[in-house]
């Protein structure tokens, strides 16, 4: 099980926040607490969305209840170029972001492709990350 105060603190500080005691200096100099981005979506869009858009990125989110479990997933990637992005799945939307964004800051995920024959993946046949989760050719 991961620590998700662990990751909030480890993205707080990829935006830019400086710790001091238990609280954050934020880069517009206000003293106050983190917000709790892994538990909500409006907190990572009011903070974690603009610095992924400073920095020429996107992100995009798909859910689903396979199972009536439902099951998030966000892709960041860059809006121009070469770049493969990150992905990452939960069980709640804010998480998964969180999790791409922990992919983003660790760098690139060494992919670890196995083809997958299972009739929910988009192209049946096509290999995915066992990872990450990316769908790719397995190159």
């Amino acid at each position: 099980m991961e620590n998700v105060d662990e990751l909030n603190k480890k993205i707080v500080e990829w935006l830019g926040w400086k710790p001091k005691g238990n609280a954050y200096v934020w880069p517009d100099g206000r003293f106050d607490f983190a917000p709790k981005l892994t538990t909500s979506l409006d907190a990572c869009f009011e903070h974690i969305v603009p610095k992924l858009a400073e920095d020429g990125r996107f992100c995009g989110m798909i859910m689903a209840t396979p199972n009536k479990k439902l099951k998030c997933r966000f892709t960041v990637d860059l809006v121009e170029g070469d770049s493969e992005g990150v992905e990452a799945e939960a069980e709640t939307a804010a998480l998964a972001l969180c999790r791409a964004v922990e992919k983003l800051i660790d760098g690139e995920c060494e992919h670890n492709f196995v083809n997958v024959v299972n009739k929910a993946i988009p192209e049946p046949g096509l290999d995915v990350c066992t990872k990450c989760g990316k769908l790719g050719n397995g190159e």
